[in-house]
């Protein structure tokens, strides 16, 4: 747990910088509504605008913190020190999550208290743990370069025939909490995927690979199918 802690704070001082921007972007619409002193000038636009740049960086956050230490042999400095596979990942999830949180909460809060909204930083969460999932799977996925791809090209084919599938019989129309069930199936998916490829794949980039395609596409597939068949039944 003392390693896990101690890797969870140095990921989020590493982005140390990322903090001052985020406040600068978070206040910058209010800026013309004081110098004019007209509130008008800040439209809901703004907010979503500045919620999408909160999704971006969670992905850029993700992808940066399993895929680039792998390959910049940060994984295995800590790996040549008493730390467990899984404490290793779930460090480095801790730390970029409480940084894509934090973020997401600096960008949006300004505008969103402007008008009266503060709900809509709180539902903003769930795409943006969904983004810095695909973050993390996409790191490894981008940096490790094997034939591993096969596998991630089958498994997608399979999960975009089976979402096909389960719009074809209409179960969105049926119960909009199947849209929440899949993303919330596919986030735990992918931070699962990500745990993996590091408690199995270590330092190897191609059995890291591995490792997440294998854990990602099956639990993946799975799910959907259950919650499509759930809301059928």
């Amino acid at each position: 747990m003392t390693g896990a802690l101690a890797i969870a704070r140095h990921e989020v001082a590493e982005r140390w910088r990322l903090w001052p921007l985020a406040l600068g972007l978070g206040w910058l619409p209010l800026v013309p509504a004081r110098l004019v002193g007209d509130d008008g000038v800040v439209t809901s636009a703004s907010l979503y605008g500045l919620m999408c740049a909160s999704w971006i960086a969670a992905i850029a956050i993700g992808m940066s913190l399993i895929g680039r230490s792998l390959h910049d042999g940060q994984l295995a400095f800590y790996f040549a020190r008493p730390i467990r596979g899984a404490a290793i990942a779930g460090g480095k999830l801790l730390g970029g999550a409480i940084v894509v949180a934090g973020i997401e909460l600096v960008l949006c809060a300004p505008v969103a208290a402007h008008f009266g909204s503060l709900s809509c930083v709180a539902l903003a969460m769930v795409p943006a743990a969904l983004c810095f999932g695909m973050g993390l799977a996409a790191g490894v996925l981008v940096r490790s370069r094997s034939r591993w791809f096969l596998a991630d090209a089958v498994g997608l084919g399979v999960f975009t025939l089976e979402l096909r599938w389960i719009t074809a019989l209409d179960v969105y129309a049926r119960d909009d909490r199947v849209w929440y069930a899949l993303i919330a199936a596919g986030t735990a998916a992918l931070f699962t995927a990500a745990v993996a490829s590091v408690a199995i794949g270590r330092t190897d980039r191609e059995r890291a690979h591995a490792a997440l395609s294998l854990t990602l596409w099956p639990i993946l597939i799975a799910a959907s199918a259950l919650i499509a068949v759930a809301a059928l039944a």
